[in-house]
C-alpha cells in the first residue's frame, strides 16, 4: 500500500501532499497562512478577470468573487466534521448557490 501511495501521482496527492499541506499550515504563522491563501486565490483570479472582462459576472470585483469561491472550496477541509453522506450534498448546495449568484442574469 505504501508503495502505491508513494508512487502513484493521484494517491500521492490525496494522502501525502494533503498531509504535508496540513502540517505546513499547522506550523505556519498567521501571515504565512494568509500568503498561502493569497497564492491560491491568485491561481484562480485570471479566470474571474476574464469573465469580468466579458461582462459575465455580477457587479462585484473579480478579486472578491475569486476569494469567495476559494473560501467555499476551502470548506472541504471541514469534511470530517459532517456526516460522511451529507458532505457531498452540502458542497454541491454551496457550489450551486455560488455559481447561480455570481453569474450575471440576462
Amino acid at each position: 500500500m505504501l508503495h502505491i501511495v508513494n508512487n502513484h501521482p493521484v494517491w500521492r496527492k490525496v494522502y501525502l501532499e494533503k498531509e504535508h499541506l496540513e502540517l505546513t499550515i499547522s506550523r505556519s504563522s498567521e501571515e504565512e497562512i494568509k500568503k498561502i491563501r493569497r497564492d491560491n486565490v491568485a491561481i484562480i483570479l485570471p479566470f474571474f478577470e476574464e469573465w469580468e472582462a466579458a461582462d459575465l459576472l455580477i457587479d462585484k470585483p473579480a478579486r472578491l468573487l475569486a476569494e469567495t469561491t476559494h473560501m467555499v472550496l476551502s470548506l472541504i477541509n471541514f469534511r470530517n466534521e459532517t456526516e460522511d453522506d451529507d458532505f457531498p450534498e452540502i458542497m454541491k448546495i454551496l457550489i450551486d448557490l455560488l455559481a447561480e449568484n455570481i453569474v450575471k442574469k440576462t
